[in-house]
């Protein structure tokens, strides 16, 4: 197998008939699988809240307040992360209030999923070098660094990209849910040079991408969060409103795999093209910027990152 000069494996490559496993006969199709995930039974009762706000365009802060407050624990994590050294304010915020007035609607909002989310991974588990909260701290840290590669090329949807970014992998974490068995073969399966999706599609029948942009679609996420959630190793298949946010997430996703933040740790990553590089405009010295500011750039939002 031939490598590119950045030491990436090709798509086509990775397409080879070496991948043709037989598929888990055991395992249910895509849309009898969908049809199975209900909101209230996959996610913590105060993120269905959330997401009704998120997915409502007249919620009101009054609204983000109320769900945020209706849970002690998720009113503390949010203000926490408020006062954490990741915003450097001035004054302490004391409550969910003064936090909108200060970070505005949708970082609160943004901050508020991220805090219902973590509670699907306080329960560790391992395969081989995947860990459970492994995947949680690889998705924070695309969210942080997929924000950053928006505000370096001037994007005004920063926010759409951090959601994006936190939830990009949906697909894996309703794998680990749903079809737990049957996603343990997979991780245990892949190898240094097998692509993660397409090991999935050869043992299931589908992927991640497409599993986690369906159910992410029948839970009415926004349109850009299910662009990114079915497209980040696809991106040049996403829709034109939404590329430029996946575009992001993309790069976003492979700057964390090359710092050994990766999602499943066994694998080979295929680089973004220099198109995706060029649509957002993100030149050499970006990218090395970006590389450099990573670190101290997920120190400062470390507390997102406790579970």
């Amino acid at each position: 197998m031939t490598r590119s000069s950045s030491g990436q494996i090709s798509l086509a490559e990775q397409s080879e008939s070496r991948y043709r496993r037989p598929k888990q006969s055991a395992a249910p199709s895509l849309s009898q699988l969908v049809s199975k995930i209900d909101t209230v039974s996959s996610l913590p009762e105060v993120m269905t809240r959330i997401l009704g706000v998120v997915n409502d365009d007249s919620a009101s802060v009054a609204d983000l307040k109320d769900v945020v407050e209706g849970d002690p624990s998720l009113t503390s994590r949010v203000l926490r992360t408020v006062n954490s050294a990741a915003y450097g304010l001035r004054n302490r915020v004391e409550s969910i209030h003064q936090a909108i007035g200060f970070l505005g609607f949708r970082e609160v909002r943004n901050l508020a999923v991220t805090g219902s989310v973590a509670e699907i991974f306080r329960e560790e588990m391992v395969i081989g070098r995947y860990h459970r909260r492994g995947l949680w701290k690889h998705l924070i840290s695309t969210a942080v660094v997929g924000r950053m590669v928006a505000l370096r090329c001037g994007l005004p949807n920063f926010d759409e990209v951090f959601m994006g970014g936190l939830l990009h992998d949906l697909g894996i974490i309703l794998l680990d849910q749903h079809l737990h068995e049957e996603f343990v073969n997979v991780v245990t399966e892949v190898k240094d040079d097998d692509v993660h999706y397409l090991v999935e599609r050869e043992m299931l029948g589908f992927d991640h991408m497409q599993f986690g942009a369906l159910v992410a679609e029948s839970w009415k996420l926004p349109p850009s969060t299910v662009a990114v959630i079915r497209f980040h190793h696809e991106s040049e298949k996403a829709p034109k409103e939404h590329q430029k946010v996946v575009f992001c997430v993309q790069v976003a996703d492979f700057l964390c795999h090359k710092k050994e933040i990766a999602s499943i740790p066994d694998g080979a990553r295929i680089a973004p093209s220099g198109e995706v590089f060029s649509a957002i405009g993100l030149g050499r010295e970006d990218v090395t910027v970006v590389w450099q500011d990573i670190e101290p750039e997920l120190e400062r939002h470390r507390m997102l990152m406790e579970i």
